[in-house]
């Protein structure tokens, strides 16, 4: 992996905007660590909300070619390690903007929490599902923050239902936001986000607030019921596109997309295609859905697939694996994202194979769901638990 001479700088701060409205919260990048949103100094300075001081401090750090904190954990850390990061996947390396006041290109509007999966990557802050199972019992793994376990906010917000949040004050404020950055004309795409977008009492309403000339992205794990979905699907404009997270088919998505099941994933399929909704695949690529990776691929067949690494928790990451798997992945590079062959010889450190072990032996009791989709030589390295074990 080659790492020019700007080590630091990443143009998405420059163009892309995360806005998380029950959160509060908002990030340059959707791998960017969030902020608390300023609500007095937006209600000061209408439409600016993508050149708040802090925004304009990180650009500033970035044209200085000095790290910014709020991109350590999802690009820098593992840049270190020799991974991949999406900084570089996305040529965010290369030097396409120097003002340090902006105008989003990319709108991401995170919705909310409400979700009914329990995604392998994924954690309470953008799982309701999550937020339930940690609720009465953290998971005990050694990482910093509290991903994995509940905080006196969370204790708040699981009081308040999307009703409560759609009346609050500063709900409307950011919705104020919002439909002005509609009006920008640098505004290339929205995408909205989850949780589970299809559960928002209101997505319709903000999509159709959308100008026409605007490209429309709904991220989905589609683990709707299939009638609801239906129902909502019909609701949007025919150019909008469905953005489908997945990256494994029969058990091992049943594992690693807890929460759905795989023939309702295929039914909710059925209807995108019925609607003549255009739809396409994100792939997030862990040590737990390698293996399967190309069964997906030949599933998908001709529809398209964004492969994307993931490197928080930083012990699902590609590179945390045996060296009998490693090899497999060895012999089919050709088959395999380019930021596989690029990361899969990083050496895991001692934390992170820890970490794996509580961690999947953890998410798998609390599920009741066995292990045996995995190969056994990782199963095996990793001291995971498995009533019945697969070779590759």
């Amino acid at each position: 992996m080659t790492i020019d001479a700007d080590k630091y700088y990443c143009n998405q701060k420059f163009w892309w905007l995360v806005v998380n409205l029950e959160n509060q919260e908002i990030s340059s990048c959707s791998s960017a660590t969030p902020q608390r949103i300023d609500l007095n100094w937006i209600k000061e300075q209408p439409g600016q909300l993508f050149n708040d001081p802090i925004f304009q401090h990180e650009r500033k750090l970035m044209l200085d070619n000095k790290p910014v904190s709020s991109c350590a954990a999802s690009c820098l850390k593992p840049e270190t390690q020799g991974i991949s990061s999406r900084r570089i996947l996305w040529e965010g390396n290369k030097r396409t903007h120097t003002n340090i006041t902006a105008t989003p290109e990319i709108l991401n509007i995170v919705l909310g929490s409400d979700c009914n999966m329990t995604c392998i990557y994924c954690c309470k802050y953008y799982s309701s599902a999550w937020y339930h199972d940690v609720k009465n019992k953290s998971y005990t793994v050694e990482i910093d923050g509290d991903r994995y376990k509940k905080n006196s906010r969370d204790i708040i917000l699981d009081k308040l239902s999307q009703k409560d949040l759609k009346k609050s004050t500063s709900r409307d404020i950011l919705i104020s936001e919002i439909l002005q950055l509609y009006q920008k004309p640098s505004l290339q795409k929205v995408q909205f986000g989850g949780g589970e977008p299809f559960l928002y009492l209101d997505l319709d309403k903000i999509v159709q607030a959308i100008p026409s000339n605007i490209t429309i992205e709904i991220m989905s794990g589609l683990g709707v019921n299939p009638s609801r979905f239906d129902k909502e699907v019909a609701k949007l404009p025919k150019n909008t596109k469905i953005l489908i997270s997945a990256e494994n088919t029969g058990a091992a998505y049943e594992f690693s997309r807890f929460g759905n099941t795989w023939s309702r994933f295929l039914e909710n399929i059925e209807i995108l295609k019925k609607h003549k909704i255009e739809y396409s695949f994100r792939a997030t690529v862990s040590n737990v859905t390698l293996p399967g990776l190309l069964d997906f691929v030949e599933y998908a067949n001709r529809i398209p697939i964004t492969f994307q690494p993931c490197t928080d928790p930083d012990f699902l990451s590609i590179n945390v694996l045996d060296p009998v798997t490693k090899d497999w992945v060895r012999q089919n590079l050709t088959d395999f994202p380019e930021f596989v062959v690029q990361s899969i010889d990083a050496e895991p450190t001692q934390t992170q194979i820890d970490n794996l072990k509580i961690y999947l032996n953890e998410f798998a009791n609390r599920r009741q769901l066995d292990l045996s989709f995995l190969p056994e030589s990782f199963i095996s390295w990793a001291g995971i638990e498995s009533q019945q074990q697969n070779e590759i």
